[in-house]
């Protein structure tokens, strides 16, 4: 039987830290402190070494497969650390790819391909010191990858209930600024420059102007921001891992509770290695222990070991790549990154590849939401514009007829009909002979689709023009720029 996720943990951190005391080792302490803390961060972040419902024991408890494919991450992590400890063990680190291939088989077509192939880790040299374990370091350096890729991506299969805990423990009063704020831009934005000068009526900005789309718009940000709030709740600050040779600023972190910035301590210290700090992380969050959300059936070994997943960092970054994002936050140490929104542990690429850290962002923000009246489901948010338009096109879209032999020559509306005995009649009297009269019914069938009336941007005074099968661009980056508002 496969050992706890908590036990091989520990057996990976024991080994780390004798490691790390090794004189031995002397050469390569720098990296070991690296990776020993990119361990720890991950392991802070998921749970691994908890106990009870907030553990990833509980969360992987239906899944035996996603448990013993990370215990077997985590045994290689350990072997390829006691070959460095005693180099009599074995002249060889276990080899990754086939190592990896035996718990994630490939499928057909698809080659698993490694983080640090692209992400080499600055720390390794090619000096003679570190030749004799070059094996084990570049075994543990893709495996804290693997890990790191499938940390995503099972936070990724529990986040509906995620934000389900997220969303009942709203308070809505207790984001008013945020409100007010985002009533007034969006009061603001209908009026041009020389009017807003003369504006000095609150009646003129009062949030009783605001239609019901743009009320539903403002709810969806604070949403947002308060999953952003509960994500990051047991969060440390991003300066506890920051460390200088005679002083660390130590802040509290001001996203567990609404107020005002806290004054920084100066702490006098010597420069603390990022091992530690995590350490102390690591102890930190696991006094505020939540319950875990366990990951549904749906969740996916193969897909979560996949290098990226193009579909978001090609959809999303299609709207969102003019988006004046924030930028990727520098690593906490060594080759992690921590996302400050949601607090995901993410590889060093993220920091290389931008649209990546967009992708990543937009997913969890989903930054769409439906805006026109009469929607069954008007809370629902969306990543991607394909998966709004898709929402529109199913709920909110007119049946039309159109003419394809007016089409091919004419970008107008001209060749659209609402009715099909509108279009019958149009296909009679102007393209006769075009196709046989008996053929009409099949034809009609072809030509009959469902399309979006012309829409007004519910942030702005835009309004388009023509019937379309998408949305027009101009709402959809209106959208995605308002949504990013929520990022504190």
């Amino acid at each position: 039987m496969t050992d706890s996720i908590f036990k091989t943990t520990k057996t990976c951190q024991d080994a780390f830290a004798r490691c790390v005391s090794n004189p031995a080792l002397a050469e390569l302490l720098e990296w070991l402190e690296n990776r020993q803390g990119d361990l720890n961060l991950w392991a802070s972040e998921l749970g691994a070494t908890k106990e009870g419902k907030a553990s990833l024991d509980y969360r992987v408890k239906d899944r035996p497969d996603v448990s013993e494919a990370i215990c077997e991450l985590l045994d290689s992590i350990h072997e390829s650390l006691e070959q460095m400890i005693t180099p009599s063990m074995s002249t060889h680190a276990t080899t990754p790819a086939h190592w990896y291939s035996d718990i994630f088989p490939k499928t057909t077509g698809t080659t698993v391909q490694f983080s640090y192939e692209t992400d080499p880790d600055p720390t390794i040299s090619n000096s003679e010191d570190e030749e004799p374990y070059s094996e084990q370091m570049d075994n543990i350096q893709t495996i804290l990858h693997e890990l790191s890729r499938i940390s995503i991506a099972i936070r990724k299969s529990g986040s509906k209930y995620r934000f389900q805990k997220a969303d009942s423990s709203l308070q809505e009063g207790d984001y008013d600024e945020l409100k007010n704020h985002l009533t007034l831009m969006i009061l603001l934005s209908s009026y041009d420059t020389q009017s807003r000068e003369q504006l000095n009526s609150e009646t003129a900005l009062s949030p009783g102007r605001l239609t019901s789309s743009q009320v539903r718009l403002i709810h969806a940000n604070i949403v947002r921001r308060n999953r952003i709030r509960y994500a990051t709740r047991n969060m440390p600050s991003a300066h506890t891992h920051k460390s200088a040779v005679t002083t660390t600023l130590v802040h509290v972190p001001a996203t567990v509770v609404k107020q005002e910035p806290s004054e920084a301590t100066i702490v006098t210290s010597h420069k603390p290695s990022s091992s530690k700090v995590v350490s102390v992380v690591a102890a930190q969050s696991s006094l505020l222990a939540p319950s875990a959300t366990e990951i549904g059936s749906q969740f996916d070994l193969k897909e979560a070991a996949a290098k990226e997943t193009p579909s978001v960092k090609t959809k999303i970054t299609r709207t969102g790549a003019s988006q004046d994002y924030p930028r990727c936050p520098e690593p906490r140490h060594g080759n992690m990154i921590q996302c400050p929104y949601y607090g995901d542990v993410l590889p060093l690429s993220y920091l290389a590849n931008e649209s990546r850290w967009r992708g990543h962002v937009a997913q969890d923000l989903l930054p769409y939401t439906c805006f026109l009246d009469n929607c069954s489901t008007p809370d629902e948010m969306y990543p991607t514009t394909d998966e709004l338009t898709n929402h529109m096109l199913k709920e909110h879209s007119v049946p039309y007829w159109m003419c394809d032999f007016c089409a091919t020559g004419s970008k107008s509306n001209q060749e659209l009909f609402l009715t099909e005995g509108d279009w019958e009649a149009h296909m009679r009297n102007v393209h006769t002979g075009a196709i046989p009269v008996n053929q009409l019914p099949i034809l009609s069938t072809v030509s009959h689709t469902m399309m979006l009336e012309p829409m007004t941007c519910p942030l702005c005074a835009f309004s388009a023009k023509e019937v379309s099968m998408t949305i027009n661009e101009h709402i959809t980056h209106h959208l995605h720029e308002f949504a990013l508002k929520a990022l504190p």
